[in-house]
């Protein structure tokens, strides 16, 4: 074997039925002693799979790497025994005055639901069915397709819409009619569609499900529409920003770029108005 390895954490952490191949490299990577073991994306380490990776890698010098050092479990404390102490952070502002970063401006679109939905919503006790209804609430969808129509013919932006909820994200990525990246997308599909929306003018938004809110390299997107996410996770919002604008190419016209947030909001009734901006400063 090579004196480095590149793997991830779930080829390391896997406890079913390898091949024949896997098993001999798995078991000479727990064998050996190494020198150094770099991981990226730290924070998902304290997860009770992917800390196996310490206990399987033997290794003299442990060292982590993150953009978003957030659990919502409060598990990110772990990472001072699995690894060790925090030696560097480089704070959010630094990193924007210093140019490496976009100077992201971010807004809460309000969507009142219609009166249909909100009675059906207030009918309902299953948490997916409200979530459904809040999602697919039409007014939602209406400022959804102006943000998009607007960017993409008056400003000429590349924009990335984020949709956590899978019937949500086709039900609007068809209506329109916009490409879209999910868990079932296949490589090849993936790779044709951001190559197209990178490089392509006939392709200016795409749709993503949550498997681009990790190790996704977008950095033509200047505009991000959240039309769900995962229950206020402060940690998938600094990964969405991050996506947005830590991979920018940064200029002084790029800074002015905007994030735009269209929240989930579920009636009058609910208010969860968190700034992220708060959060990472």
């Amino acid at each position: 074997m090579a004196g480095v390895v590149v793997t991830t954490y779930n080829m390391v952490a896997f406890g079913g039925k390898r091949s024949e191949d896997s098993e001999k490299i798995i078991e000479e990577i727990q064998n050996r002693e190494w020198s150094f073991l770099l991981m990226d994306e730290v924070h998902v380490v304290p997860a009770h799979m992917f800390r196996k990776v310490i206990s399987i890698t033997k290794s003299h010098c442990k060292l982590g790497l993150t953009a978003t050092l957030v659990r919502e479990d409060e598990r990110i404390t772990d990472l001072n025994f699995l690894i060790g102490p925090k030696l560097y952070e480089a704070k959010w502002l630094d990193l924007v005055k210093g140019g490496f970063i976009a100077n992201v401006q971010c807004a809460e679109v309000w969507c009142p639901m219609t009166k249909e939905f909100f009675a059906e919503y207030l009918t309902k006790d299953n948490l997916k069915k409200k979530q459904v209804l809040y999602v697919m609430n039409p007014n939602k969808f209406r400022a959804c397709e102006f943000l998009i129509r607007f960017h993409e013919q008056q400003c000429g932006d590349k924009i990335i819409v984020f949709a956590d909820n899978l019937f949500a994200l086709t039900a609007y990525a068809m209506k329109i009619r916009k490409p879209m990246i999910y868990g079932a997308t296949s490589h090849a599909e993936r790779t044709r569609i951001l190559y197209q929306f990178k490089n392509s003018p006939e392709i200016n938004t795409i749709f993503l499900s949550k498997v681009g809110d990790n190790s996704i390299d977008i950095p033509e997107a200047n505009v991000i529409i959240q039309i769900s996410s995962h229950a206020g996770s402060r940690r998938q919002e600094a990964q969405r920003w991050d996506v947005f604008s830590g991979q920018r190419r940064c200029t002084t016209q790029q800074k002015g770029s905007s994030f735009l947030l269209t929240r989930d909001i579920a009636s009058r009734l609910s208010l969860v108005c968190r700034h992220l901006k708060k959060d990472l400063i």
